[in-house]
This record gives structure tokens, C-alpha cells and sequence, in this order.
């Protein structure tokens, strides 16, 4: 059995929301699959915005 820890934040910011992730937090090494290792710590980001007419 495999575990990562993983951290998320959303912020709403007016209309907005601004997300970071950040993946596998401790660079974990673990396999799912017989030669298919997981992905490494990683991280991700965006901005997400609902335009109204």
C-alpha cells in the first residue's frame, strides 16, 4: 500500500480563485504498477475566473 501527502490551497480573490498544489510533499518512491513508477513531488498552479455577461 502506498501513501503520498499532498497540499492544497485555494484562495478566492474577488471573482477569482487562485489554487496551488503541491504533489507527493515528502518525494515519496513507491510503484503502482511492475515498471510504472509514480510521478515525483511536483507542483502545480492556476487561476481560475467566471466572466458574466
Amino acid at each position: 500500500m502506498a501513501g503520498t501527502v499532498d497540499f492544497l490551497l485555494i484562495a478566492h480573490i474577488g471573482s477569482a480563485y487562485v489554487h496551488f498544489v503541491w504533489e507527493n510533499l515528502l518525494d515519496r518512491q513507491y510503484i503502482m504498477r511492475i515498471f510504472y513508477p509514480m510521478p515525483e513531488r511536483n507542483i502545480r498552479f492556476g487561476i481560475s475566473w467566471d466572466f458574466l455577461d
